[in-house]
């Protein structure tokens, strides 16, 4: 896992193959080898800041070690390289941003700090607005969904599950039937529904 990169192309093919090797086999080894690109060959690329989130993330995952959320939470205030090239969808202002802001959404709950969850919430708030994808409008609702539900299980405001139930609504409204989206969607509207003993059901699309 620790062979040269030639640069360039290569590099970035390299990256997409650690990451797959990773998610398919949970072997850290190509995380390690994932970092050594982005911090390597490919440092200067418009994704790399947006790679080294996510490989944070992961290792969080995978480990639930704080330290990886805590870089993650520190790296989301260092500024995206400029530039005009293409990045993908993932790595959109709106869809970054909702990163970041699960990030806060995780700590906040692990260590029960509503500052957290505040954050979160208000970053999901101006992701939504600024997402021009359905898509990532839908997955910024999720999680915005999931803030309120958490405030409301520390505080007990009805307010805010029902806030909760009317994103989840929202969220599927937008999200297309064979979105992979859509199965969690729904079960996790059903759960805040069921786990508070509401009846009322989800406002599916026709």
């Amino acid at each position: 896992m620790t062979r040269s990169c030639s640069g360039g192309r290569d590099c970035t093919e390299d990256l997409r193959t650690a990451e797959r090797a990773f998610l398919d086999t949970g072997d850290e080894r190509h995380l390690d080898r994932a970092e050594d690109l982005v911090q390597g060959c490919l440092r200067e690329a418009p994704f790399a800041h947006g790679t080294r989130l996510w490989l944070s993330l992961l290792r969080y995952d995978r480990a639930g070690d704080d330290r990886h959320l805590d870089i993650a939470v520190r790296g989301a205030g260092e500024a995206v390289p400029a530039g005009n090239q293409e990045i993908p969808l993932w790595l959109t202002p709106a869809w970054r941003a909702i990163d970041i802001a699960c990030t806060y959404l995780e700590r906040g709950r692990l260590h029960n700090a509503d500052d957290d969850l505040l954050t979160a919430r208000g970053i999901l708030h101006g992701a939504i607005r600024a997402a021009r994808q359905p898509a990532i409008r839908a997955l910024g609702l999720r999680h915005l969904a999931a803030c309120e539900q958490e405030l409301y299980l520390r505080h007990g405001s009805r307010r805010l599950l029902d806030q909760a139930i009317r994103r989840y609504e929202r969220a599927l409204a937008i999200t297309g039937k064979n979105s992979v989206l859509r199965p969690m969607l729904l079960t996790e509207l059903a759960g805040v529904s069921n786990d508070h003993g509401l009846l009322r059901p989800a406002r599916l699309p026709a």
